[in-house]
């Protein structure tokens, strides 16, 4: 049904190469010139990362349980930073949500930032990314920032979610175990395996 409504179309433009030429291959003439998300991402802006070696990007969502998760996340982040030396992480507040309700997420040892500006500046230097999120997850895959997210919390939307997404980025999204402690110590291992970031990379941009 959908590709009988494309073929209506004057002009048809898709996110990426192998969407377009599965469309072409059934009859739809698709065109797969960039991707627009991806173009809002560019931006000259940086995040100050004090110098640390490792940098991980926290991105919690846009929705209301984003405070929940930024607890969550900026938990496993501490514990990475007790295994992973010079490792900083720093928190992307979505607009339209409240910073002063992060607080007890940011504070504690070591501190983290919070970033409330353009998530091209916060992934054009970061190691890896570690969310919750949506959009934001699949921004920082796009541009080569692999993914980490927490295994499905039992909640049917949230793992029909997260298996739409895996399927999308493939292996620029690594899963790891809901249990915070297993959680650092994948992500760990992680940031000791540079081939393994580097293909994560690769299909994070590709997808």
């Amino acid at each position: 049904l959908e590709r009988r409504i494309l073929r209506t179309a004057r002009r048809i433009f898709v996110r990426d190469p192998a969407t377009a030429a599965f469309l072409q291959r059934h009859g739809v003439t698709a065109e797969a010139p960039g991707n627009v998300i991806v173009d809002l991402l560019a931006t000259d802006a940086r995040v100050d990362w004090h110098g640390a070696a490792e940098r991980i990007a926290l991105l919690p969502g846009s929705r209301a349980r984003a405070y929940a998760d930024a607890v969550r996340l900026a938990a496993v982040a501490r514990l990475v930073a007790r295994r992973v030396p010079r490792t900083a992480a720093v928190m992307s507040i979505a607009p339209g949500l409240e910073p002063a309700r992060f607080a007890p997420a940011l504070s504690g040892e070591p501190p983290i930032a919070a970033w409330r500006d353009d998530l091209g500046a916060l992934f054009a230097d970061a190691t890896l990314a570690l969310g919750q999120a949506g959009t934001a997850n699949e921004a920082a895959a796009a541009c080569g920032v692999p993914v980490v997210a927490f295994e499905f919390d039992g909640a049917r939307k949230s793992a029909w979610y997260r298996m739409r997404q895996t399927r999308l980025l493939g292996d620029a999204l690594a899963v790891v175990p809901g249990d915070p402690e297993r959680a650092a110590d994948a992500i760990a291992a992680l940031l000791g395996d540079a081939p393994r970031r580097a293909h994560m990379a690769r299909v994070g941009r590709e997808r």
